[in-house]
């Protein structure tokens, strides 16, 4: 609930970059951001953020057809309408925010809508949401006629053909094209493309998980955030449901698993294997949700190098600095490859009754990670640490 004083163009414009800046990565970028301004109540606000992450509101009329041209405070509309102008601003923020998906951080999100509603002179509901790259939504239509219930598309080949031909030529034109912004890139930075890659190759520093947790820590000591690493041995893979089990453990006073002191974890949940593989599709999950375990593992020897994906909060960085702990990014969106190309043992360790929250032991081959936050508490999410160009 703000102030009508916050729609002020500079004052919007600042509360945005302190909200998208506040989104982080844990939902999986990229994003499909929406703010709605406005409403007759908060109820009626929510409601209308949720339709517009899952685009149904798409078709509402512009409020102005000129990008340029803001909307003042006062000007709400008569009902529901899109605002070009600060869809516009918003796109912005979200890239130069620099902690998008890929290519430098310029993909936070894919779009952006911003929404104004009628609202009581004395009220300004404002609020901001995201759907995640999986976008998870279904639509469904009932009238007298019958329920229709959307559902996955079962000719993929004539859509790929729709988009360009089969699945390996549409992915190579994607890769073509990002190739050659990888090269622009290159060129910008000084050096041509191919030096680079040959530099940057010789930079991956290769760890052997297979010497134990003690001596992979010291490997890592030498590593800061933003360097890239190729992980093999074995790990731990356990989530939400393993890490309450371990906190309730500690809570009764129970010692914790030996297990846990030997192993880096990888927070994932594989798939159903299929037959004749090893593990089914696997890759990491959102990090933060462990962040309330940090403090009370890390003092008792156990997570101190974690596997996942997205940024974690401060509590976990500050346990980080004061155990001497690392975490380390993992690639989201490549579960099948990486089942497939780098992990060679599965097996059930612990909780089997969890199923595919069960604690396990795999072994991983060049598993491609990167440091997200190491052991002096520099996050490479943090801005200080990216501006320094690591």
């Amino acid at each position: 609930q703000m102030t009508k004083a916050l729609l002020e163009g500079e004052a919007f414009e600042a509360f945005l970059r302190e909200k998208v800046a506040a989104l982080g990565t844990a939902a999986c970028p990229p994003y499909r951001l929406a703010v709605v301004v406005g409403g007759t109540s908060p109820e009626e606000n929510l409601r209308v953020l949720k339709l517009a992450t899952t685009e149904l509101l798409d078709p509402a009329p512009y409020m102005d057809e000129a990008p340029q041209k803001a909307v003042a405070p006062g000007q709400e509309p008569r009902w529901l309408c899109r605002d070009r102008y600060w869809e516009s601003i918003l796109m912005n923020i979200a890239r130069e925010s620099g902690l998008g998906a890929q290519f430098g951080g310029s993909l936070l999100a894919l779009d952006a809508r911003v929404i104004r509603l009628p609202r009581h002179a004395g009220s300004c509901p404002i609020s901001i949401g995201v759907s995640c790259s999986a976008h998870r939504n279904m639509l469904a239509k009932i009238n007298k006629e019958g329920l229709w219930l959307e559902k996955l598309e079962q000719h993929p080949l004539e859509f790929l053909k729709a988009q360009g031909g089969n699945a390996a030529q549409v992915a190579e034109a994607y890769l073509r094209t990002g190739a050659i912004r990888a090269g622009q890139r290159a060129e910008r930075q000084g050096g041509d493309s191919e030096t680079r890659a040959v530099v940057e190759a010789a930079s991956v520093r290769k760890i052997n998980l297979d010497r134990g947790i003690n001596e992979a820590l010291q490997d890592l000591r030498g590593a800061a955030a933003g360097d890239r690493l190729l992980l093999s041995g074995y790990l731990l893979v356990a989530r939400d449901a393993a890490h309450l089990k371990w906190h309730e453990a500690i809570q009764r006073g129970e010692p914790l698993p030996e297990y846990l002191t030997r192993y880096p974890i990888y927070y994932a949940g594989p798939a159903a294997t299929p037959e004749g593989k090893v593990i089914g599709s696997f890759g990491p999950t959102t990090a933060q949700r462990m962040d309330s375990y940090g403090d009370e593992l890390m003092s008792r020897g156990a997570s101190l190098i974690t596997l996942a994906k997205g940024n974690r909060t401060k509590a976990w960085v500050s346990a980080c600095k004061t155990y001497g702990g690392f975490y380390l990014g993992t690639i989201g969106g490549a579960a099948a490859l990486i089942a497939e190309e780098n992990i060679l043992e599965s097996e059930v360790l612990d909780f089997p009754e969890l199923g595919m929250e069960a604690v396990r032991r795999i072994r991983v081959q060049d598993l491609l990670a990167f440091v997200i936050i190491d052991n002096q508490g520099r996050d490479l999410y943090n801005p200080a640490v990216k501006a320094s160009g690591r």
